[in-house]
């Protein structure tokens, strides 16, 4: 037996055969349902994320929303810390991070 499928097998025999039904019936799962698994079976959650994956289940991942640190451009928020600070000349300053403008105009307007 080579040292490739020898890993293989005990890789294999991490999971009994209930525990791979009980996947199965589970199936798909979402990252809440892969911890309360994992807090059944004892394992780790990435382990089972990891398990389902490898038996080709469903695994739904869970869609995140971009961060949006303000509504404005970064050039308004320019212009503005610009008219705060009495029309000084801020070229290049657009180039910084949004949240980072943010908390300029917030630290200039107090």
């Amino acid at each position: 037996m080579s040292k490739n499928d020898k890993a293989k097998a005990e890789r294999a025999k991490n999971y009994s055969a209930e525990q791979e039904q009980i996947l199965r019936d589970r199936s798909p799962l979402d990252l809440e349902s892969a911890k309360a698994l994992a807090d059944e079976m004892g394992k780790g959650y990435r382990s089972i994320i990891a398990k389902v994956k490898s038996m080709g289940l469903p695994y739904v991942v869970k869609k995140t929303e971009p961060k949006k640190v303000a509504k404005e451009t970064k050039a308004q928020l320019v212009e503005k810390i610009s008219a705060s600070l009495e029309g000084a000349d801020l070229d290049g300053l657009e180039k910084s991070t949004a949240q980072a403008l943010v908390n300029l105009l917030q630290a200039v307007n107090v």
